[in-house]
């Protein structure tokens, strides 16, 4: 067990039923409840322990209900909606001193990893080639696989994670960010963002699960991590930079956010299990709704290799005050 795995370790305490081995952790001191990373990433382990070996998540769908206290045990409850062939459904609840905190169902399945999907195909065709199997059947046993996905980020794109100095805003807490030139600097952006409707301005940065300073950490060691891990870095950053989507001026874009905001629901789909979230991965997203004080986010994870295998949805509350005066739509 190693430093990034263990503060999300858990103690059984029933076929259904988990105790947090440690306290979770704030964003940052100022912030009243823990980091909502914490609790999705968690959520993500309490579900796998309840599923037979071989399952794996593809999607999260949750709500975070009350603020989550950083001195406080969290007690897991877990309700078992379906165990199928294929798939798993449970409903994960987080609870402090009896009231839920928060609140997520989350999705298991045995065939999210599209490196095994290309094996099983290219196998197929060697006994059809052989004439072990037909391919002129009706339903093939093994299809071609398909697959298409965002675009690698434009920014990120001219960039290797090594040229760019890490953020030290939140590294002390084992997740480390770049930011790229165009996240801090409007004017390197200012040709492309100010006709272009802020829905449509996508930012992008580099992450990953670990702190710079320690490369030796690896995930990668516990494959039930890595879905923990990734969950873990899917809430950072971005709901806190709606005035950078805005393109409001006078501000340092690479600091803490100069607005109240707090996460109302988190998604994640898991496209792919061939990830290590240790490794520098890109984060891209769109601001695709603000209005009632809401911003609804939408993002997508890509790999060191540039391949799509995330995708995030957040809908969270922000209140910009006197900065909307300033705002660029």
């Amino acid at each position: 067990m190693n430093e990034l795995q263990e503060p999300f370790e858990l103690v059984k305490i029933s076929e259904n039923s988990f105790k947090s081995k440690h306290f979770l952790t704030k964003p940052h001191p100022s912030v009243r409840g823990v980091y909502g990373g914490n609790l999705a990433g968690q959520a993500v382990l309490v579900a796998i322990r309840t599923v037979p070996k071989g399952f794996v998540p593809h999607s999260l769908h949750s709500y975070f209900v009350k603020a989550g206290l950083p001195d406080r045990d969290f007690f897991w409850e877990v309700e078992r909606l379906s165990d199928g062939k294929s798939f798993c459904n449970r409903i994960v609840k987080a609870l402090q001193d009896g009231e839920v905190k928060y609140v997520a169902q989350i999705s298991l399945t045995t065939k999210n990893s599209m490196k095994q999907q290309q094996s099983a195909y290219e196998e197929f065709k060697k006994k059809v080639s052989s004439g072990e199997a037909d391919e002129d059947d009706d339903i093939l046993p093994v299809s071609k696989p398909v697959h298409f996905g965002r675009p690698y980020p434009k920014w990120l794109g001219k960039y290797s994670p090594d040229e760019i100095k890490i953020n030290p805003r939140v590294d002390n807490r084992h997740i480390s960010h770049k930011l790229p030139p165009e996240m801090t600097d409007l004017e390197l952006t200012r040709k492309d963002e100010e006709n272009t409707p802020a829905t449509e301005r996508q930012l992008s940065y580099f992450v990953k699960w670990g702190n710079q300073n320690k490369p030796d950490l690896r995930a990668a060691d516990l494959d039930e991590f890595r879905y923990t891990g990734l969950a873990f870095i899917s809430d950072s950053i971005f709901l806190t930079r709606i005035a950078r989507v805005l393109r409001i001026p006078n501000l340092d874009h690479g600091q803490m956010a100069f607005y109240f905001s707090v996460s109302l629901d988190h998604i994640i789909y898991f496209h792919d299990s061939d990830f290590d979230p240790t490794e520098w991965m890109s984060f891209s997203f769109n601001a695709v709704r603000f209005s009632n004080d809401r911003a609804l986010i939408e993002g997508e994870f890509f790999d060191s290799k540039g391949k799509h295998i995330a995708s995030v949805i957040q809908e969270g509350i922000v209140k910009l005050g006197h900065l909307s005066e300033k705002a660029k739509l």
